[in-house]
């Protein structure tokens, strides 16, 4: 009986710890935290704001909707889990509201999954906008910049660093927030922006 108790009282611990421990990783892995949360948040409404400035915003909608693609690093479950649970809070902060009397629909990809779909022009020519959830390698940025400027979709970015790498948008923390609009990202887009948005944004000229 007391072999047959410490074996249980073995496995009930291991049980536990083994619990605990996934606790820990999908609280970690499942939602954004910390500095890089609220420049998330607060970029994507800059980002917004940037997609109603779009001249050419209406022309952008495909079957009547805007399309947005939400692009997150990592191709695991939790990777997913994590992107989707960004997506739940916007719409608890009504960010999905329409977009210029448009629709507008959230597409969730992975960088590689969207990489590889945007080979087809399909996929790349009835987008109005790219926004970045993750930091994501010099090659992605690149290859992501190359479509959007082919294309005229708006990419945003929050992480430092990324405008200046040629996203066109992201940004400026100083006295206020501002829209940090890439000039030569945008020229080479053929984008033109709203002359009263112009005015409040803060440029990066390479």
């Amino acid at each position: 009986m007391i072999f047959i108790r410490r074996n249980l009282q073995g496995l009930f611990r291991q049980f536990f710890l083994l619990l605990t421990l996934f606790a820990c990783l999908f609280n970690s892995s499942v939602i954004f935290a910390g500095e890089d949360d609220i420049r998330r948040r607060v970029a994507f409404k800059l980002f917004r704001a940037t997609l109603a400035a779009d001249t050419n915003i209406e022309q952008k909608a495909s079957h009547g909707e805007l399309i947005i693609i939400l692009l997150y690093s990592g191709n695991t479950f939790y990777d997913r889990i994590r992107a989707n649970n960004f997506v739940e809070q916007l719409k608890k902060n009504n960010s999905f509201k329409n977009i210029r009397n448009k629709p507008v629909k959230i597409k969730l990809f992975s960088e590689q999954a969207f990489l590889n779909e945007s080979k087809s022009k399909k996929i790349v020519s009835n987008l109005a906008g790219i926004y970045l959830l993750d930091e994501l390698p010099e090659t992605a940025i690149h290859a992501i910049i190359r479509q959007a400027t082919k294309y005229q979709i708006i990419t945003y970015s929050p992480f430092k660093g990324d405008v200046e790498r040629g996203v066109l948008g992201g940004l400026s923390v100083e006295a206020k927030v501002r829209p940090y609009i890439n000039m030569k990202t945008l020229r080479e887009s053929k984008i033109l922006l709203k002359p009263f948005f112009m005015k409040v944004i803060k440029y990066y000229e390479p």
